[in-house]
This record gives C-alpha cells, structure tokens and sequence, in this order.
C-alpha cells in the first residue's frame, strides 16, 4: 500500500463558527470599552484636579481682596461684646479707663481738652453699659471706642432723632467747658447688611479744635457706637468696613 497522509485533527469548536465570530467581535469590544473606560476616568481625575488647583489660586486671590487697601497699616484686635475681630490703624493701642485717668493725673495744668476727655470717660465709666477704648499712642485725647447698646432696626428716619439725642448731651458739656461746638456732617449710610448713621462735630476752646464723630451701627443684630475724637479732622469712616460681610 502506498503512504497514506495522516491528518492531525485540529481543535475541536463547540460552538458554531458565526458565533465565535460574534463571541470575539464581543471580546474585543469589551476590550476597547475598558481602554476606553480608563481613559474617561483620567480625564476626569485630570478635570478635577485641575478644578482644586483653579479653586486654590481664586481662593487666594479672594482672600487679598478681602482687605481693602486702606487696612495696608492697621493690626487686628478682638472686641468680645461684638463677637469679631477689628482691624484699627497700628498707632492705636487698647487701654483702660483707669489708665486714662491716670494720665489726666500727670497733667499739671489741664486745659479744656483733657478736662473734657475726663468728663466723657467718667460718663463712659457710668454708663453701665460694654465698651472698649482704644488710644493713639502718646496722645489719650485721641480716641477709638466702642460701646454697645440695645438693638435698634436703623433707618433714615432716625437720624434726626438720634441728632437730637446726641446734642443734647453735647451742649452741656461744651459750655461747661467753654467749647463751641458746630455740626459738621449727619447722614445714614447703608453698607450691603450694615445701617448706620455717621454725626460729625467740630469743637473749638481758645482756638484749638477737636473733632467728634459718633457712629451708630447696626451689623448683625447688634447695635453699638464707634466714637472717634481727634483733633485732627479724622473720622476713620474706612473703618466701617469692619463690619460688612
């Protein structure tokens, strides 16, 4: 007999050949679904680490804005009846009543303004009320303070009320110390949330002049003053901007 080729059989296939077409055509897009899959997650996970980065860097840039140009040369200090943290200009320093007098003390021949400072610290001390004085350094005439009072809703129509209050109590104590007083300015003044009403008066003895301004605010529903008396034609008023949020 002559040679006869013999045929290794080959794998067997139990399914038919139309559906291990369809099985690897299912394979293989399974296969790229998941490439595909992993792509879409890096790019997401680059998305949002690219949105932190961006949150970051507005953040920071939000927080400069925060603090307007005029607080370049002040320092914070906390005032607890109003619960927050102030920022006031850098030459003025917390102090007492008691300290105060004992600097009207060292004055051999007060003059009509010390006598004056004197008089209000005794009323601020009367009052019974929560304050905080501040004083610039080297001159206790010059004066930042803060008193709380009752909440009051403030609106236009009280300033004249409040004007009239105010100068009720100012008369007396300019005559007794032979002050001449002049109203300078009276206003209401809204910041976002904040009320106020700003009353500015000029007094002057012998000559000299000193300067008052009484705000009254309502931030919060709290209601308090910020006093400033110089006796140079400063008002602070960039100061409200403590209290807007």
């Amino acid at each position: 007999m002559g040679n006869i080729a013999r045929i290794t059989p080959g794998p067997r296939f139990t399914k038919a050949p139309f559906v291990l077409l369809k099985d690897s055509l299912i394979f293989e897009r399974n296969k790229c679904n998941k490439i595909g899959l992993l792509a879409r997650c890096a790019t997401i996970m680059k998305k949002f680490l690219i949105s932190i980065i961006l949150f970051l860097i507005l953040s920071c840039k939000s927080d400069k804005k925060d603090l307007p140009s005029e607080f370049k040369d002040t320092e914070q200090h906390f005032i607890e009846f109003l619960e927050r943290e102030i920022r006031l200009p850098n030459e003025y320093e917390k102090n007492t009543i008691e300290q105060m007098f004992f600097i009207r003390e060292s004055y051999d021949n007060p003059d009509g303004f010390v006598e004056l400072q004197y008089k209000r610290l005794n009323s601020l001390q009367n009052s019974g009320a929560e304050f905080k004085i501040f004083t610039e350094k080297g001159d206790f005439i010059n004066t930042i303070s803060f008193m709380l009072g009752k909440y009051i809703p403030l609106d236009k129509s009280v300033v004249n009320r409040y004007v009239n209050i105010l100068e009720q109590q100012i008369l007396p104590e300019s005559t007794e110390f032979g002050f001449e007083y002049k109203r300078l300015e009276s206003k209401f003044i809204t910041l976002k949330n904040t009320k106020i009403i700003k009353v500015k008066y000029e007094q002057t003895n012998q000559g000299k002049k000193l300067f008052m301004t009484q705000y009254l605010i309502t931030y919060r529903y709290k209601t308090f003053s910020m006093i400033i008396i110089n006796k140079k034609d400063i008002d602070f008023q960039y100061l409200l901007k403590n209290f807007v949020s």
